[in-house]
């Protein structure tokens, strides 16, 4: 997911260089400060209208008021902001913040939706699998266990161990240790092990409540 990686590529980045990190820092608080100075409406027609050198700043402002209105809890002003962005980019990255703020909303079919359509567009095996998990979760926010079940199933067996982990989680929350323990010592064999694969088997692992150890 786009959230996460970026998150994480930003930290490695900052730990292997302190003052890289530190300039990250300042052009952030810049962008921050350049976002609020503009209303949504100035945000959207920028993004709208802005073509050569102009679209990169563009996005990057609209995203950092995008996750400013996330923050504060504000989906709708940060829907829109969103639809704007990802008519322009049509990126994974833009899908999944679109979907976000519309499942935030409890508009679960819609925010299915905009991720199915992006997985249509993308030819490539390994982001095909994290749209489909992430169309897998909105369908349990939904309530359609077998829909969400079937889509991380698939999304597992393309590779992503995200979907895998979910998986092994939904097994143990039904009472089935053994199919957590399988998922998740599959999972745990890899390296990097997923810290949450390592928690599952580890819960998988101790004794029912019941006290049937087969269980």
């Amino acid at each position: 997911m786009i959230g996460p990686a970026l998150v994480l590529a930003a930290a490695l980045a900052s730990a292997q260089d302190a003052s890289n990190g530190d300039q990250a820092a300042t052009r952030d608080d810049a962008v921050s400060t350049q976002a609020a100075a503009r209303s949504d409406a100035d945000w959207i027609e920028l993004v709208r209208s802005a073509r050569g050198d102009d679209y990169g700043p563009a996005l990057q402002g609209a995203f950092a008021r995008f996750k400013d209105r996330v923050d504060a809890y504000e989906m709708q002003p940060a829907e829109a902001l969103m639809r704007a962005m990802h008519e322009r980019a049509r990126g994974d990255w833009s899908a999944e913040g679109l979907s976000l703020v519309l499942a935030r909303q409890g508009r679960y079919d819609a925010s299915r939706e905009v991720l199915a359509e992006q997985r249509e567009r993308t030819d490539d095996p390994a982001a095909r699998a994290v749209l489909t998990q992430a169309m897998a979760l909105r369908a349990l926010g939904a309530g359609r266990d077998d829909v969400a079940r079937r889509e991380l199933g698939a999304a597992y067996a393309a590779g992503n161990d995200d979907a895998g982990v979910v998986l092994a989680l939904l097994a143990l929350s039904a009472g089935r240790r053994d199919r957590t323990r399988a998922v998740s010592r599959a999972l745990v064999a890899d390296e990097p092990r997923p810290a949450w694969a390592l928690r599952a088997w580890g819960l998988s692992m101790l004794p029912p409540s019941d006290g049937n150890p087969a269980r």
